[in-house]
C-alpha cells in the first residue's frame, strides 16, 4: 500500500508533464503536488479521463510562478482541464485572490463562492464580488453581477469591472458609484489607477460634495495632490447658485476652483448671472474672478405674472464678487440690571412678544447710565410690554446704575461685485460708462469711478464720481461729484444744462424725477411759450443751488420747471440773439457715439435656463452593491 502510494507520488506529476507536451489547444503550465493523487470514481465523466487530487493541493504555474491552492482538484484529460473546490487561494505576485470554487481551462481561471475576494497587498485594495475570471498569464481579471472595491479611504462599486495586475488598473463598468470623505460620485464607467492614484470617469458623471452636485462627461480625480478636473457639459449646483462651463479645475483642501469656456453663473439669491471664458472662484463659492471675456446680467423676479421684469447688461475687462456672511444689528432693547445693585429690590423686564420675523441672537453687555428711566429702542415694530412690581426705585440714592443692552442681530448674506476697466452697462431706460465700478448689496449701492457717464432717456450726466441707490430693484437717487454736469436733448440743435459742485438726482420709476445742485451752479435753460410753440429764448444763470423738476411732456421726460434757492444771476436772450460762447457751459460734450445703444452690443451670450428642478431630484448614489456583498459572512 505504501508502494502504491509512493509510486502515485512520483508518476501524477509525470503524468501532468507529459499532459503539457500533447500541444493541446489549451496547454496548462502548472506543475502540482498533493497529499493524495488517485483516478476520481467514476473515473470518466463527460467522456473525459478524471483524476482526482486530495488535501494541500498546490498548483504552480511554471512560467510566472503563480499558485492555487484548493482542499481538492479534478483533472480532466484529453482536453487539460482542472477544477479546484473548497478554500481556493490563487496567489500572484502581490495579488491574493480567494474563493469556493475555480475552473480552469489553460486560458482562465473562473473563480465562484459565495463571495469572492482579490486582495492587492502592494496597492491595499480589496475587490469582493461573486463571479470573478481571471487570466494567470496576463494577470488581469474580470467580474460580473457586482462587484466592490475598498482602497484607502475610496469605496468604489459597479456591476462590471476589470483589473490589470500588472499595471494596477480596475476599470469599473455599469452603474459606477464611488464614495470617500470628500465626494459621492456616480459615472458610466471609472479608470482606477491604484500605481498613480489617478481616477477618471467618463460619462453621464454626477458628483456630490456637501451641497453642491456636479456634473459632466469627463473627468480625472488625483486624491494625492487634492484636485479634481470636469470637461464636456459641466454644471454645478450648490444651495443658490449654478454654473455652467466647458471644464473646471477643483482643489478639494482650498475649495479654489479654475473655470475656463462658455462660464455662466447664477446667484438666485443675488438675482446675478455673471458669464465669461475664464474664472476663478475661491473660499467655496464666496469669490468670483472672471477675467476673460466677463459679463453680468442683473435680474429681477416680477412681484406679478402680468409684470415684466427688466434687465441690467454689465461689460468690463474684469469682473470679481465678493460674498461674505454677516450680522446685522436690527433692534437694540436697553433694560435695567436688576442683578446689579442690592438697593433695587425688584425691576422685572418682561417681553411677552417678538416679531417672529427678526431672527434674533443677543449679544448682551453692560453699560453705565446716569438715566432716571428704562429706555427701550425698537425699530423694528418689536412689541414690548415691561411691568414693573414692589417697588418703585430710586435712582437718585444711585445715579451709577447698570444697564444691559441687548443687541438684538440677524444672519445676513451680502455680496460686493467689482467691476473695473472699460465698464459699460445697458438697460432698457438707463445706461453708463465708466473706469470702474464697485456694487454693495447690503445697501444697494452701485459707486462708478473716474468720470463716469449717465444717460436717462434724452439726459446725459458726467461727473468725477457717481453714486446710486437703490431701494426695490429701482434706483431711488444719487450723488455726482465735480465736475457734474447735466445736458438735456430740448430738440435736435438745443441742449439744457446744468453744473454745480455736487449734484443729487432723484428717480421715480427709473426715470429723473429732481436734480438739485449745490455750490457754484450754472444753468442754461431754453423757454418756450407754450409746449407745443418753438423755442423762443434762453435763460443762461448762476445760482449757489439751483433745482429741476421734471415731467412728462407729450412722451418725453422734460423740464418742468427751474427753481433758484438763492438771488440768481440770470440773462435772458432771445432765441436768435444767443452769444455763441453762452450756449455751452465749460465742460460740454456729448456722448453719444459712445452711448450702449442696445444689450446686443454689449452681450452676445446664450442664457442657460436653470436646471435645478431637473438636478434636485437626482438621487445619490445608495451603493446597494456594496451592501449586499457585505451582508455575505466571510467563512
Amino acid at each position: 500500500m505504501k508502494l502504491r502510494l509512493l509510486l502515485a507520488l512520483f508518476i501524477f506529476p509525470l503524468i501532468a508533464y507529459s499532459q503539457e507536451n500533447k500541444g493541446n489547444q489549451n496547454t496548462i503550465h502548472l506543475g502540482f503536488q498533493a497529499d493524495f493523487m488517485r483516478p476520481a470514481y467514476p473515473s470518466y465523466l463527460y467522456g473525459r479521463q478524471v483524476h482526482k487530487h486530495e488535501g494541500n493541493v498546490i498548483y504552480t504555474h511554471k512560467i510566472n510562478g503563480a499558485t492555487i491552492t484548493c482542499d481538492s482538484a479534478y483533472h480532466y484529460f484529453p482536453n487539460d482541464t482542472i477544477e479546484f473546490f473548497g478554500n481556493v487561494v490563487v496567489r500572484h505576485e502581490s495579488t491574493t485572490l480567494y474563493g469556493e470554487k475555480i475552473f480552469y481551462d489553460g486560458i482562465y481561471a473562473k473563480v465562484r463562492g459565495r463571495l469572492v475576494k482579490m486582495i492587492d497587498n502592494e496597492r491595499n485594495a480589496t475587490l469582493k464580488t461573486q463571479f470573478v475570471d481571471y487570466n494567470i498569464d496576463s494577470n488581469i481579471g474580470t467580474y460580473a453581477q457586482g462587484g466592490t472595491l475598498v482602497r484607502n479611504r475610496d469605496t468604489i462599486e459597479s456591476i462590471n469591472g476589470i483589473f490589470e495586475g500588472y499595471t494596477g488598473i480596475f476599470t469599473f463598468i455599469n452603474d459606477v458609484a464611488m464614495k470617500n470623505d470628500s465626494i459621492i460620485l456616480a459615472c458610466d464607467t471609472m479608470l482606477y489607477d491604484t500605481h498613480n492614484d489617478i481616477t477618471t470617469f467618463k460619462g453621464n458623471t454626477k458628483t456630490w460634495n456637501n451641497n453642491n452636485i456636479m456634473s459632466s462627461d469627463f473627468g480625472v480625480y488625483k486624491p494625492n495632490e487634492n484636485e479634481i478636473t470636469f470637461s464636456s457639459d459641466v454644471h454645478i449646483q450648490s444651495e443658490t447658485q449654478e454654473v455652467w462651463t466647458d471644464s473646471v479645475w477643483f482643489d478639494n483642501k482650498t475649495k479654489n476652483a479654475l473655470l475656463f469656456g462658455n462660464i455662466q453663473m447664477i446667484d438666485t439669491v443675488q438675482q446675478i448671472i455673471i458669464f465669461g471664458d475664464k474664472a476663478r472662484i475661491a473660499d467655496d463659492y464666496q469669490t468670483v474672478f472672471v477675467t476673460e471675456n466677463p459679463s453680468a446680467l442683473y435680474y429681477s423676479v416680477p412681484k406679478e405674472a402680468n409684470q415684466l421684469s427688466d434687465t441690467t447688461y454689465l461689460v468690463a475687462d474684469t469682473i470679481c464678487t465678493l460674498m461674505e456672511n454677516i450680522k446685522i444689528i436690527v433692534d437694540t432693547i436697553i433694560q435695567k440690571d436688576t442683578t446689579a445693585h442690592k438697593n433695587i429690590v425688584s425691576d422685572s423686564l418682561n417681553i411677552t412678544s417678538i416679531n417672529d420675523t427678526v431672527t434674533t441672537d443677543s449679544i448682551e453687555q453692560n453699560i453705565i447710565s446716569d438715566t432716571t428711566a428704562h429706555e427701550s429702542i425698537n425699530k423694528n415694530n418689536i412689541k414690548l410690554d415691561i411691568t414693573k412690581n414692589k417697588s418703585v426705585l430710586n435712582l437718585a440714592e444711585n445715579p451709577q446704575d447698570s444697564i444691559k443692552q441687548i443687541l438684538v442681530t440677524r444672519d445676513t448674506t451680502v455680496r460686493n461685485t467689482f467691476a473695473y476697466h472699460h465698464v459699460k452697462i445697458y438697460k432698457s431706460d438707463f445706461q453708463a460708462l465708466c473706469d470702474s465700478l464697485v456694487y454693495h448689496s447690503l445697501d444697494s449701492t452701485t459707486y462708478m469711478y473716474h468720470l463716469p457717464i449717465l444717460w436717462n432717456e434724452n439726459t446725459q450726466i458726467t461727473s468725477g464720481v457717481a453714486i446710486f441707490y437703490s431701494k426695490n430693484n429701482q434706483i431711488d437717487y444719487a450723488d455726482f461729484s465735480s465736475p457734474a454736469l447735466v445736458i438735456m436733448r430740448e430738440d435736435s440743435a438745443h441742449f439744457n444744462q446744468m453744473k454745480g459742485k455736487t449734484m443729487k438726482a432723484f428717480f421715480k420709476n427709473n426715470q429723473i424725477d429732481k436734480i438739485h445742485t449745490s455750490g457754484n451752479g450754472q444753468s442754461v435753460y431754453y423757454i418756450r411759450e407754450k409746449t407745443e410753440d418753438p423755442i423762443s429764448a434762453v435763460e443762461i444763470s448762476e445760482c449757489a443751488n439751483i433745482m429741476i423738476d421734471m415731467a412728462m411732456i407729450n412722451g418725453e421726460n422734460k423740464i418742468n420747471r427751474v427753481t433758484y434757492f438763492m438771488k440768481p444771476v440770470s440773462n435772458t436772450y432771445p432765441i436768435d440773439k444767443v452769444p455763441e460762447d453762452s450756449k455751452e457751459l465749460k465742460g460740454f460734450v456729448l456722448h453719444d457715439d459712445i452711448r450702449p445703444k442696445s444689450k446686443d452690443e454689449l452681450f452676445g451670450r446664450q442664457v442657460h435656463t436653470s436646471q435645478r428642478s431637473i438636478y434636485d431630484m437626482i438621487e445619490k448614489p445608495t451603493f446597494k452593491i456594496t451592501a449586499r456583498i457585505n451582508r455575505i459572512k466571510e467563512k
